[in-house]
């Protein structure tokens, strides 16, 4: 015979409850951890004036100046092409050649 979900053992819906209380605390933290850097703009979200917006579309404004900036530092984009496997070492991932800047 099947168990269900409302067969907790004899002494065990003490256990049960603490555990969904302790789980149930522990998401009100993550939300409220996820939420704080938004708390400001809650006043505003009935009108919609906390959004902010490009100029011009995102491609513009966003990708083409991201993508001129990489090229300048080296970066190849190699376009219509589809990655299979990457192996990275972590061993010299910190000595990148020419650093980080």
């Amino acid at each position: 015979m099947r168990k269900q979900v409302c067969d907790i053992p004899e002494g065990g819906e003490e256990a049960f409850k603490e555990a969904f209380k302790e789980r149930a605390r522990r998401l009100r933290v993550r939300l409220a951890r996820y939420m704080l850097p938004f708390v400001h703009h809650i006043g505003t979200l009935a009108n919609l004036s906390s959004l902010r917006f490009t100029r011009y579309n995102q491609y513009q404004s966003l990708i083409r100046p991201l993508v001129s900036w990489l090229e300048g530092k080296g970066v190849h984009f190699r376009y219509d092409t589809q990655v299979e496997n990457i192996e990275v070492e972590t061993s010299t991932a910190a000595s990148w050649p020419g650093g980080w800047s």
